[in-house]
């Protein structure tokens, strides 16, 4: 009995403390307000847009090899 005692208030802590570290965050966040700044999230707007290859733009940068011409974009 002592056993489950023990355990129930190790987790009733824990979930205590959980709770409050989630409200702390969401506190801070409300108050400090939106970021002036883009995090490093994906933006959705750049889904789609082929890379070229790294060779291909070193080459067009230097004018050197394929005749210097537009990068080959990476499928």
């Amino acid at each position: 009995m002592t056993t489950f005692v023990g355990y129930f208030l190790l987790a009733t802590w824990i979930f205590l403390l959980s709770q409050l570290l989630v409200i702390v965050a969401v506190y801070k966040r409300v108050r400090l307000g939106a970021p002036r700044e883009e995090g490093s999230l994906e933006d959705p707007q750049d889904r789609g847009q082929r890379v070229p290859r790294p060779s291909d733009a070193a080459e067009a940068r230097r004018g050197v090899g394929r005749e210097a011409k537009e990068p080959q974009l990476v499928s």
